[in-house]
């Protein structure tokens, strides 16, 4: 489904875990991608594909080889992305996109400040949840991209929130 989203030549944000993880073989089919992460195993699956790859330096962290911290968030600044894509720990459509890590929060939301549109990849076991950092109100992501699991009052409130939904 991510293929469909983006398109050749996009300028991509794109966070650390293992559903974006798995959406690398995706995107290095897409032609003319310049990517932006702080995920190292994201980089270096990428690295044999086209895409310009931006990794961002910061604290390394061992358990998702991953950057974080203020570094990471001033690199942040130095880009515009017509896209980011993110996972995130849960999703309330009535409260918005939330993380369990205030680290991988405050990415998401420097992510989402210099990008033009949000994507969410979230499966169907992340909604209705909270978790304890925000990263944003459910207005702010344009699309989802979720399994055909999700129930259907979810899917009937992202809707009516404006959030376009791909399962």
């Amino acid at each position: 489904m991510l293929g469909r989203a983006i398109a050749p030549g996009e300028t991509i944000f794109i966070d650390t875990g293992s559903t974006t993880l798995a959406a690398a073989d995706t995107l290095a089919a897409i032609p003319g991608l310049t990517i932006i992460t702080n995920s190292c195993r994201l980089a270096e699956r990428l690295g044999r594909s086209d895409a310009i790859i931006h990794l961002l330096g910061g604290r390394y962290g061992a358990d998702n080889a991953q950057t974080t911290g203020s570094a990471v968030i001033q690199q942040l600044q130095a880009f515009r992305a017509d896209r980011a894509v993110l996972t995130v720990s849960a999703i309330d459509p009535a409260i918005g996109a939330m993380d369990a890590s205030l680290d991988e929060a405050d990415i998401a939301r420097a992510m989402i400040r210099n990008a033009r549109t949000v994507t969410v990849l979230a499966d169907a076991t992340k909604f209705g949840r909270q978790a304890a950092h925000a990263v944003c109100d459910i207005d702010q992501i344009d699309l989802i991209l979720s399994d055909g699991k999700l129930q259907r009052a979810h899917k009937e409130a992202l809707i009516d929130r404006g959030v376009e939904l791909w399962t």
